[in-house]
């Protein structure tokens, strides 16, 4: 089977290949795109958006090309005489909300190369729960930053609403769409009632798979939260349930990572930060909390599977998610967790037997369910156990590829 990939950002082994510097995203793609080029009789090519010009450069087995990010009907001769010269079976379209999935769907359909759309977050969606009970003039204040930027709350929202029209269009235009949540289902079927859906699981980072969270190797009272950096990962909601954990836990303590100015020193924490963030500055200080919290910004993998394994719980803050990566790992680690019901979560985690499930917008009882761990090691144990179970038979990679490779085959077999 010949099949293709299309991405979103260039993976680690053409990342750093080209001297790009990497970002720490799309891990879930990498052991899946592994585990398929190793399968018998798969070729896979991945098609990556940059500026740098990749023309079938093979590493580890796996054929890259690179493609204008700017990609247009009119301008996309180029992809369109690969796509012809390679004869590929299937070309898998992973994302929705960039306009050069839309070209290159129409260029496999005028080629008569059979497509699926992969779900990831639902941008058009997630762009209704951007205000996240914000103040009006952080909502729609701005800093220096904001306004060279351009992306204020409000900014942000505006930018995914215009990506979410084009996500519509790719999934009204799709005959088969992949996902993994109700959430997903039920919003492609609201844009696409005659497209044929498939459910297929993820597959996580490589390194979650071999460690586990032990209660007597974790540190009491300490808290993770792996982004804190816009709006709708709800950070805000954090501090007011952190003002209510530390009356009990005092020493309480939460780590941030992530991309954010928070974590910087110097200039670039004074005069970088957008209203959001300043926001949240300001909230810590309301609070006296500032001691308490922690940005450690953009970590790689090790440090990230580190935090994880050294925090007495995970939350999930956000106002929308469709399935949060984040919380499949910590379920996968078997750290104790805490989420906000929201979107597709409710189908990853299990309310009191896997973790905690709140109202997003009711700190209170994210605080509530923060205490009850800390002050329960047998229940957070039940949970640790209860949820690495789920997410080991999840996020089983050989079990997933075989799924995704059936799918493949159906839509394959069926057009015939």
């Amino acid at each position: 089977m010949n099949i293709a990939w299309v991405v979103n950002i260039p993976l680690p082994d053409i990342a750093n290949h080209l001297g790009i510097k990497g970002l720490p995203y799309g891990g879930w793609l990498i052991r899946l795109a592994k585990h398929i080029q190793n399968e018998k009789d798969c070729e896979l090519t991945i098609f990556f958006p940059h500026e740098k010009k990749v023309n079938g450069i093979v590493l580890n087995g796996i054929t890259y090309y690179s493609f204008n990010p700017n990609l247009k009907l009119n301008n996309c001769s180029v992809l369109e005489n690969i796509l012809i010269a390679n004869k590929y079976d299937i070309v898998h379209l992973n994302g929705t909300e960039f306009p050069f999935m839309h070209v290159i769907q129409n260029v496999c359909k005028k080629l008569g190369i059979h497509t699926v759309v992969s779900i990831q977050g639902l941008i058009s969606k997630i762009s209704t729960h951007m205000q996240a009970s914000l103040p009006f003039g952080v909502f729609y204040g701005k800093t220096l930053r904001n306004i060279l930027r351009r992306d204020s709350v409000h900014n942000i929202q505006t930018k995914y609403y215009k990506r979410g029209l084009t996500e519509k269009r790719i999934l009204k235009d799709a005959n088969h769409v992949i996902g993994r949540t109700t959430f997903d289902h039920a919003v492609t079927k609201l844009y696409n009632p005659k497209v044929k859906y498939y459910h297929h699981n993820e597959s996580l980072r490589d390194s979650f798979y071999h460690s586990e969270w032990k209660i007597d190797s974790m540190d009491r009272h300490r808290i993770f939260v792996s982004q804190a950096n816009y709006s709708i990962k709800g950070f805000h909601y954090v501090i007011e349930a952190l003002k209510d954990i530390v009356e009990t836990y005092p020493n309480t303590h939460v780590y941030v990572s992530g991309s954010t100015v928070l974590s910087m020193t110097g200039y670039k924490n004074k005069y970088l930060k957008s209203r959001y963030e300043r926001y949240l500055i300001k909230l810590l200080r309301k609070y006296h909390l500032v001691n308490n919290v922690t940005f450690i910004g953009l970590i790689n993998e090790e440090r990230m599977l580190n935090e994880y394994l050294k925090a007495h719980v995970y939350i999930l803050p956000s106002t929308i998610e469709n399935s949060s990566n984040s919380l499949s790992e910590a379920m996968l680690l078997g750290v104790p967790s805490v989420a906000s019901y929201v979107g597709g979560t409710p189908d990853l985690l299990e309310h009191q037997l896997e973790g905690y499930l709140y109202q997003h917008d009711a700190p209170y009882m994210m605080a509530h369910f923060v205490k009850e761990i800390f002050s329960n090691d047998e229940l957070a144990q039940k949970f640790s156990k209860n949820a690495r179970s789920k997410a080991l038979h999840r996020h089983d990679v050989d079990k997933n590829t075989k799924r995704l490779l059936a799918i493949y085959k159906e839509i394959i077999e069926g057009a015939k």
